[in-house]
């Protein structure tokens, strides 16, 4: 029984550091992510507004690839996948 109560104590310290690990890594994601829209961001209105006629500036669609990218490195480094 002392030992089971060991184990169990050790199990929530290990998932207590897995959330902590997780939270640290998300708010970094998310300071990237804000970072590469506040620069993308400008530089889509400053296309837009010189060139008004264009056909696309493709910036909307490099900001969801970015996002892509970001959120499954976020989500494989973060979570473990179990088959069963």
């Amino acid at each position: 029984m002392e030992n089971y109560k060991e184990k169990a104590e050790e199990n929530l310290l290990e998932l207590q550091e897995k959330k902590v690990k997780a939270q640290k890594s998300l708010l970094r994601t998310e300071l990237v992510w804000l970072a590469i829209a506040i620069l993308l961001a400008p530089v889509h209105l400053a296309i837009n507004y010189y060139y008004p006629n264009n056909s696309g500036t493709g910036v909307g669609l490099l900001l969801a690839i970015i996002g892509i990218i970001m959120f499954v490195i976020y989500f494989f480094r973060n979570y473990e996948i179990k088959l069963k």
